[in-house]
Parts: structure tokens; C-alpha cells; sequence
């Protein structure tokens, strides 16, 4: 099963930061995502991954471990027909590749 995976990390304010919250890692939260299965960057907030051990509620709870409270996560699964145009061409070939 292929997912997409799309994410947005909340800005820190002032009062946040003085309270010592730690501002989530875009690294961190980039290597939970790589950890689900074969994946492809579409750009450093929208991914692919692919696996047969896990459906999209757990993928998001896999995910959202590296994540806080205000930030945002969305999973859907996507199925075999696709469409883009002006993509990364290696992106491309990994869908072509990828069993859906």
C-alpha cells in the first residue's frame, strides 16, 4: 500500500520557547517517515511510503510520535492510477515501480 504522507510543523512563538518547549525536528519527524517502508520525497513536506504491514491510522501514530501538539499530519492511502505534471522524474519512476 502506498501513502501519502503530508505534514506542517508549528511555528514556535515567544511564550512557547520561554516555557521550554522544544521545537519539533523536521529531521526527527523526516526519519519516522523513511522508517515506515521504501518512501520518495515529492517536496521536504509531502512524501510517499510504501508498506504491507501497516494501514494509515498507524502509519500516522508511527509519525506523530516525533511530533507535538499544533502540529499537523495528514495520511491517505493512494491507489494504483496517478496523474502529475512537471514532477521529479525520479518520483515518477518510483510510482511506476512501486506495487500499489
Amino acid at each position: 500500500m502506498v501513502y501519502l504522507v503530508s505534514f506542517a510543523l508549528k511555528p514556535m512563538q515567544n511564550i512557547d520557547l520561554l516555557q521550554g518547549v522544544t521545537p519539533t525536528s523536521v529531521d526527527v519527524v523526516v526519519n519516522h517517515i523513511k522508517s515506515v517502508g521504501p518512501w520518495a520525497r515529492v517536496n521536504p513536506q509531502l512524501w510517499l511510503v510504501h508498506t504491507n504491514t501497516m494501514r494509515a491510522a498507524q502509519v500516522r501514530d508511527h509519525i506523530w510520535n516525533a511530533m507535538q501538539q499544533g502540529d499537523v499530519l495528514f495520511v491517505v492511502r493512494l491507489q494504483r492510477e496517478w496523474g502529475a505534471y512537471n514532477f521529479d522524474p525520479d518520483v515518477v519512476r518510483w510510482l511506476e515501480q512501486v506495487k500499489f
